[in-house]
């Protein structure tokens, strides 16, 4: 459990921009900005019995930051808070009746992979990917595992960018000022599920296929 994030203990939170939150009166950070300090641990489901309300199930959510790929030229990765696993406690029984500690089934456990964000990164000019992890690999209770595959039907060009008005590419514009870099309009990449492979790695059975096609093209909207 980390302490109330403060200037002294900033390392225990690689993903928290501490340098945004207001810590004296009057506040001298002046833009808006959205971050959390706490994430979800537990999440329990009741059912009311007579005119009590029990648990009958908690799911229990682990995370962990993720570390860079160090295998990769991209610089820009830092740490980044992801789920790891759900483990599910049944909290009822027709013979045990309602319980407090209940029996837990073997967990769902998540694994990621990094994808560059930014289309028109540029490290002579200090744009930078925006590498962030996405799911590739679901292992569930039931020993089975989905390798997930990511892709873009229709991708961008660096340098030969769609008309904004009629873009229908896996790919939009964004307006920022990343730190480091100079303000403007970037190109950002939208990510689709390619396929997912479902493995029953329990009793061997054949490997299921998912194969996903998009077709019309994306329809952005955009302030006129």
């Amino acid at each position: 459990l980390c302490a109330p994030p403060t200037s002294a203990n900033d390392a225990a939170y690689p993903d928290t921009p501490l340098d945004l939150k207001c810590t004296t009166s009057p506040c001298t950070q002046h833009s808006p900005s959205y971050f959390s300090t706490r994430h979800l641990t537990a999440v329990t489901a009741q059912a009311l019995d007579g005119t009590t309300w029990r648990a009958v199930d908690r799911w229990d959510l682990a995370h962990a930051f993720l570390d860079p790929d160090l295998s990769t030229t991209a610089d820009d990765q830092e740490q980044a808070l992801v789920l790891t696993s759900v483990a599910r406690t049944g909290l009822y029984s027709p013979s045990a009746g309602y319980t407090t500690t209940g029996i837990t089934v073997p967990s769902t456990y998540f694994a990621y992979e990094r994808l560059a964000n930014r289309v028109d990164y540029s490290y002579a000019l200090g744009v930078l990917p925006m590498t962030l992890p996405r799911v590739d690999k679901v292992r569930t209770e039931l020993d089975g595992v989905s390798d997930i595959t990511y892709g873009q039907s229709d991708p961008c060009t660096p340098g030969s960018w769609p008309t904004l008005s009629t873009n229908s590419t896996n790919c939009y514009p964004h307006y920022s000022a990343p730190e480091g870099a100079p303000a403007g309009f970037g190109w950002y990449n939208k990510w689709l599920v390619s396929t997912i492979t479902d493995n029953d790695e329990a009793s061997g059975s054949p490997a299921r296929l998912h194969t996903y096609t998009y077709t019309g093209g994306g329809a952005w909207h955009r302030d006129e």
